[in-house]
């Protein structure tokens, strides 16, 4: 085999690009590919972002189940949220007349709660 110098290469790679139909189909190979790889890179971020969700739901759970087990919690608490909800309440607040007790949670400070992933109820003045 024949060592070919790099003007021979390129020109016979001169020659296969003059050929419009190979250019074309090289065009759209390369597009397909770069296509790919964007795709599955994008999908990555995904995943991650699934997983974090996935974490802070976790979280959630836990605060939500420790906050619901403690009896003193009730009895001193001054907010209250539902579990299936995104607002907290003042305890005395109309929105929270509206919570069935058992979807109750409670917490002594909006700190608390907003650990939890609840924001202030819009209708409950005072917070």
């Amino acid at each position: 085999m024949m060592a070919m110098s790099i003007q021979e290469v390129y020109g016979k790679f001169k020659a296969l690009i003059a050929d419009s139909e190979l250019l074309l189909v090289i065009i759209i190979i390369a597009t397909g590919l770069g296509g790919f790889v964007l795709g599955k890179s994008s999908n990555r971020s995904f995943e991650s972002n699934a997983t974090l969700n996935h974490e802070v739901r976790n979280q959630k759970a836990e605060i939500i189940e420790t906050a619901t087990e403690t009896s003193e919690v009730a009895t001193n608490a001054q907010y209250v949220a539902s579990k299936n909800g995104t607002k907290y309440h003042l305890t005395w607040c109309a929105g929270a007349k509206q919570i069935k007790e058992e979807n109750k949670v409670y917490f002594e400070t909006k700190e608390e709660a907003e650990r939890a992933g609840y924001s202030p109820a819009a209708n409950c003045k005072g917070i």
